[in-house]
């Protein structure tokens, strides 16, 4: 019985200490609000059309025509972590 309890315990410890080392969000894109390329450039992109056309191959309109369309499927939901929004997600896509 003793084995069995000493066994059990330590299954029981290792099994936390894996669980600790898991990381939830690698420490790269905790930093993707304030580094990342879409945060950075998307809002200067709308004011000039001319660059939104060179980065993305189309005006704003259809842009968000096509954003609008789409928008509830590839909308994710947590209440754990932020997600990456439709908005940014679409210009990856595009990108």
């Amino acid at each position: 019985m003793d084995h069995f309890l000493l066994e059990n315990s330590y299954l029981v410890r290792r099994r936390l200490q894996l669980k600790r080392k898991k990381c939830w969000v690698n420490d790269i894109l905790a930093k993707r609000k304030e580094f990342g390329e879409f945060n950075h450039l998307y809002d200067d992109l709308k004011k000039d059309e001319k660059k939104f056309f060179d980065y993305y191959r189309m005006n704003q309109d259809t842009f968000n025509y096509i954003l609008d369309a789409i928008r509830e499927p590839i909308k994710k939901m947590s209440n754990f972590r932020d997600t990456i929004s439709p908005e940014e997600r679409l210009s990856v896509t595009l990108r």
